[in-house]
């Protein structure tokens, strides 16, 4: 229970090494469940966890796990035969991933592959 006076809350967190070992457990579970290379909208919204994990732990062993993900997909959006519109959920979630790791790491990775999702993303943000 937090409790709060002004701006200053207190709360009863536990050891930040539990959490770091429950979200371990929790992605390792995941993982088992999950295709390993599959470009997806699940994968894409994972990664977005996995990102916020890596930034809050400096974790290297998740960075690296994304970045052979994006890897293996050449960092370009689904290849599905149904997935070429930009607009689809998957391309778009698996994106995000690939920009969240260009931002990172500019000078290491090509991402014109993903022009057409971002010009959609672009698109839809207008309207």
């Amino acid at each position: 229970m937090a409790a709060c006076i002004g701006c200053a809350c207190s709360l009863d967190l536990p050891p930040r090494e539990d959490i770091e070992l429950s979200m371990q457990r929790a992605d390792d579970k995941l993982k088992e469940t999950m295709k390993d290379w599959e470009c997806s909208w699940t994968r894409g919204v994972y990664f977005a966890g996995e990102i916020a994990r890596w930034k809050l732990t400096g974790n290297a062993s998740v960075l690296s796990y994304m970045k052979s993900w994006a890897d293996r997909n050449d960092w370009a959006p689904c290849k599905a035969e149904d997935h070429g519109d930009p607009t689809y959920g998957d391309n778009q979630a698996c994106t995000s991933t690939y920009l969240q790791l260009f931002l990172h790491d500019p000078e290491s990775h090509e991402i014109a592959h993903v022009k057409p999702t971002l010009d959609a993303f672009e698109l839809q943000l207008s309207n």
